[in-house]
């Protein structure tokens, strides 16, 4: 049994529950602390997100802007070309008027020659033989490099019509490419209408839907945590009930149920039985020390239980018996020094062969006088035991009968030498006067018995089984509660499903749109390149004929 105050073990109960409340809440902060470093963590994406969005749209802004340029740049550069063309223009009639001066000379030289062609024209005709001669030599020469000529014409002719034909293809696919790029701007336009993805509404509704997520879980951490709580004021009233069930019953076994009595109207002997109880207390006495009988002696028939309370002295009952005499002054020193409390202590051997006697009432005398029992035979108890208490109480001259008692006193007090006897209300004393010899009753009335009972913690345990059926109500108030609170608690979890399918939604919006505009940027790259791969079929067509008739030119010079 612990020293104390009798409160003690219930505040170390409680203290217990409440470390565990403690560890529970702690645990429940860090799982807060952890989805605020989460949600944290996905509000620095989610602004990242947003600066590249916001860094795409700004280059949307310049390749529209370079879009409203390339009239003007193509303007730009076709005049520079157009000059360049007047430039080459006028060099050329540069030229042709040097080249003009320059043959004029030769146009003199031309008409004195054919002022002395006629002297030529005999040697003219000489030659003539010779120069026609030549002259099929060189129309030979001048078919073989004709036909060179077509023919290389003819490989630039089929070369040109191959890079038509992939000019062509490469325009039907420019055409395709443009067509799927004014689908994507139209697109990436309707989104611009409908502002689905306007940086500042997004981000609004995001923020919107995250603090409703944020009240939601703080909502749901809240239920959680009262349910938590009540669970656990649940089982520590499941383990109270269990605790006093438990009393009940251990208070149902005799021994028990008289040691809560001493405990309860005697606690310097319950002090002393429990300092008794440890070896190294036993080991200070020189013989054997004997519980109080009142933890041994037992009525048979419980309803005279008031009879034995009334007969045996309670102090006797109570005390402590030693079988050395000089154990008396040491339990006595013992207590007073440890507990500052006094204590009866006998010194009783009990005798060798001691036996338990008989009543000493023949069955005509308690037919006559209608007596049902005698005190000894009522009482059980071990020898030791029984080895005081027959020569201090005589409990073998003790009758007890029923309700008729009252009406023989008379004649028993006349025709019996009983002192005492019992029935089981009453207590009736006969004593005779020292003075005059004669003789005369007391009739007093049987208090309630408490230690020969059934009932002899009965307040207490009224006090546990009340106290029991109010904590199975209150455990069903909480189960009620936690049941009540479990249909929230699914709402709850449906709401934060739906907010985070729409949180969901925007940013699959946003991502479509990224990608979308991703999608025309590449586009626009390929017509880019397509347009690169352009082939200039008028520069083949001038390269054929500029062969070709430079091939002639150099023949004739």
């Amino acid at each position: 049994m612990a020293i104390g105050s009798d409160d003690l073990s219930q505040k170390h109960e409680e203290l217990i529950s409440l470390n565990s409340s403690i560890k529970k809440l702690e645990y429940t902060l860090s799982n807060i602390g952890e989805s605020l470093r989460t949600e944290q963590q996905q509000n620095q994406r989610l602004q990242t997100d947003v600066q590249t969005f916001k860094e795409r749209q700004e280059l949307n802004d310049k390749i529209n802007s370079l879009k409203g340029k390339k009239i003007w740049i193509l303007y730009q550069n076709s005049l520079t070309d157009f000059n360049v063309l007047k430039e080459q223009e006028n060099k050329l009639l540069k030229n042709k008027h040097e080249e003009e001066k320059v043959v004029a000379p030769l146009k003199k030289a031309v008409d004195r020659l054919e002022a002395s062609l006629g002297k030529y024209k005999d040697q003219a005709s000489k030659l003539r033989s010779s120069i026609v001669s030549k002259t099929s030599l060189i129309a030979k020469k001048y078919t073989s490099d004709r036909e060179n000529a077509d023919t290389a014409c003819n490989e630039i002719a089929i070369e040109i019509e191959a890079n038509q034909r992939i000019e062509q293809e490469r325009l039907t696919r420019l055409q395709q490419l443009e067509n799927r790029i004014r689908a994507a701007e139209s697109e990436l336009e309707e989104c611009r209408r409908e502002q689905t993805i306007d940086p500042d509404v997004v981000q609004q509704e995001i923020a919107s839907l995250n603090r409703k997520k944020t009240e939601v879980n703080r909502q749901i951490v809240e239920t959680n945590l009262l349910d938590e709580q009540d669970t656990a004021s649940r089982a520590e009233l499941l383990r109270r009930i269990e605790n006093s069930n438990n009393e009940l019953k251990r208070m149902e076994v005799m021994r028990v149920a008289r040691l809560k009595f001493l405990e309860r109207f005697f606690p310097d002997v319950f002090k002393t039985l429990r300092f008794f109880e440890k070896d190294e207390n036993k080991a200070k006495l020189k013989g054997k020390l004997w519980e109080p009988p009142i933890l041994h002696v037992f009525v048979d028939d419980l309803k005279y239980g008031s009879v034995a309370e009334k007969h045996i002295r309670a102090s006797d009952l109570t005390a402590f018996y030693c079988e050395h005499k000089d154990d008396v002054y040491t339990v006595s020193d013992l207590v007073a020094k440890e507990f500052k409390a006094r204590v009866s202590v006998i010194h009783h051997v009990c005798p060798h062969g001691f036996r338990k006697p008989k009543s000493s009432f023949s069955k005509e005398f308690m037919q006559k006088y209608h007596f049902e029992k005698v005190l000894i035979d009522l009482i059980q108890a071990p020898d030791y035991y029984m080895s005081y208490l027959v020569p201090t109480f005589k409990p073998e001259n003790v009758p007890m009968g029923g309700a008729s008692l009252d009406q023989l006193m008379d004649k028993i007090m006349d025709e019996t030498d009983l002192k005492a006897f019992y029935s089981e209300e009453y207590a009736y004393f006969i004593k005779t006067s020292s003075y005059s010899g004669s003789k005369f009753s007391t009739c007093t009335h049987l208090n309630t018995p408490r230690i020969f009972t059934n009932k002899i913690n009965e307040n207490e345990q009224n006090k546990l089984k009340d106290a029991v059926v109010h904590a199975e109500a209150d455990v069903k108030k909480f189960e009620a509660a936690i049941q009540l609170r479990s249909a929230g608690l699914r709402k709850l979890e449906d709401e934060k499903a739906s907010i985070d399918t729409q949180i969901r939604e925007i940013r699959s919006k946003a991502d479509h749109y990224s990608k979308l505009e991703s999608r025309v940027k590449a586009m626009n790259q390929q017509a880019r390149n397509l347009e690169a791969e352009k082939k200039d079929l008028g520069e083949l067509v001038n390269r054929a004929a500029q062969r070709s008739c430079l091939e002639i030119y150099v023949y004739y010079l």
